[in-house]
């Protein structure tokens, strides 16, 4: 385990003395916020043309978590780390095979696993700040005004799922960075690599929702967008818990193998 966080240590070490880490989370930060934006903007106007029209019914319906939180969430920042973390996380094995220190890391008493462990978790460290910056919006408008209007909407248990589910996804993200990082030597192919592979992953809802029978029903359930949207509307699915561990579980068993395979090659 010190073997491991040693490695996690030196991997976010170069992330924060290098411009990397400071770049991406402020992308990632000024989008994910324009996108918040947008999307409270619009509520704030459909609330305010339910009133001048005065249709009660209506504004009773205008639920905030569904119509801000939830497109936030599902249709948004996770398409954001379907991007941004294979580029954060293209670098970790493939630097090391480029510059052949793969080789003098494998020579020393550190077995795969702890490489493969130490620097997930660095990546996952990442993830977690970035789904930290998504939790400063609900806190602003708690602070600000206890909700939109001061009806107080928001449902802190429906926002903390879905962060949850966020933060689900972006390791998932981060996992498959790393498998990809593992096959090459370049990072820029790496990184298209992992984002082809997750853009794959993410579509296949579409693909099975067109299809009829158990192959239609397979591909639903294969795609990271179905196993999102129950955190993000607030309800907690260990089924969906379950298929997010077992994706991670297999990126990084092929991770392991592919690092185990550099000892012999």
């Amino acid at each position: 385990m010190r073997t491991l966080l040693a490695i996690a240590r030196k991997e976010l070490k170069v992330y924060f003395t290098t411009p990397t880490a400071y770049v991406v989370c402020a992308l990632f930060t000024l989008v994910a916020s324009v996108f918040f934006w947008s999307f409270l903007k619009r509520f704030m106007l459909d609330s305010q043309l339910f009133l001048e029209v005065q249709r009660p019914e209506l504004l009773e319906q205008l639920n905030f978590n569904d119509r801000v939180i939830t497109p936030l969430y599902v249709g948004y920042v996770q398409i954001i780390f379907l991007f941004v973390l294979p580029l954060l996380t293209m670098r970790l094995l493939a630097e090391e095979r480029r510059t052949r220190t793969v080789e003098l890391l494998l020579s020393t008493p550190v077995s795969p696993w702890q490489i493969v462990g130490g620097k997930y978790l660095s990546a996952v460290t990442m993830v977690l700040a970035m789904t930290a910056i998504c939790l400063i919006y609900p806190l602003l408008l708690e602070l600000a005004g206890h909700g939109v209007g001061g009806s107080g909407p928001l449902d802190w248990s429906t926002v903390l799922l879905g962060l949850l589910g966020l933060f689900l996804v972006g390791a998932t993200c981060a996992a498959v960075g790393l498998l990809t990082s593992s096959i090459t030597e370049n990072q820029i192919v790496a990184a298209v690599i992992g984002m082809m592979v997750l853009l794959f992953f993410w579509v296949l809802r579409g693909v099975g929702e067109g299809l009829e029978g158990t192959l239609g029903a397979v591909l639903t359930y294969a795609s990271i967008l179905t196993h999102i949207e129950s955190y993000a509307r607030g309800i907690f699915s260990l089924g969906d818990l379950i298929y997010f561990a077992s994706f991670v579980a297999l990126c990084l068993f092929l991770t392991h193998r592919m690092v185990e395979s550099m000892r012999w090659a």
